[in-house]
């Protein structure tokens, strides 16, 4: 492997991963990580075969990609988040959709599980389902409705959800969104390990997230 940045700790992680008994893993490509560094224009200055075109930019994400799946688990249980449009942290990227069109392109021909999306409109986001043409897991939608039509049109399989649905707070989450029950609002101290944590019960819920 001659990536500048080594992938034998992605390998480590994966491969705990897998003797923890984890079903899948993920790979973060987004909101400002290492990989996501590499693919964005404004914190890639390099200049070897690692920075400047967006197929160099990508280069190290799609050799983490190759070697956790070839070294550690099948590709069938690994996926990726990716958030093209973030721009926290810092992060800026003047060619966020061609690099992530090119990357999509590989994750097809590596055959991962799904891509995870964040942080895209909604141009990008179909432009990279047609890309990459597996299964896609949106997120960043703020309730289920917004989620559901999002799958309903055909721009995402599945969709996840953070700490808005955190299970701190609602540890029946699953149960309160097939049935529309308002969701129980975080409280961020219990989400930091607080002792808080008391929460009412569906019927009593703080606040309507579904709306």
């Amino acid at each position: 492997m001659r990536s500048p940045a080594s992938c034998s700790k992605y390998v480590d992680a994966a491969r705990r991963a897998d003797r923890a008994g984890f079903d899948m893993i993920e790979i973060g490509a987004a909101h400002g990580y290492l990989l996501h560094q590499f693919m964005a224009t404004g914190t890639n200055r390099r200049t070897d075969e690692y920075g400047g075109s967006a197929e160099n930019r990508v280069r190290l994400v799609v050799e983490v990609m190759e070697v956790v799946l070839s070294g550690v688990i099948g590709a069938n249980r690994v996926g990726i988040r990716m958030s093209p449009g973030f721009t926290g942290a810092d992060m800026e990227d003047d060619e966020a959709a061609e690099s992530s069109l090119h990357l999509a392109e590989e994750l097809k021909r590596i055959g991962i599980a799904y891509l995870q999306l964040a942080e895209a409109g909604d141009d990008l986001r179909r432009a990279l389902r047609d890309a990459y043409g597996g299964a896609i897991i949106a997120s960043g939608d703020r309730t289920p409705r917004e989620a559901n039509a999002r799958i309903e049109r055909g721009e995402a399989d599945a969709a996840a959800f953070g700490r808005a649905f955190a299970f701190v707070a609602n540890p029946d989450l699953v149960e309160r969104l097939k049935t529309d029950v308002p969701l129980a609002e975080p409280d961020p101290a219990a989400l930091n390990g607080d002792e808080k944590g008391d929460y009412p019960p569906p019927g009593e819920a703080r606040g309507n997230r579904n709306d």
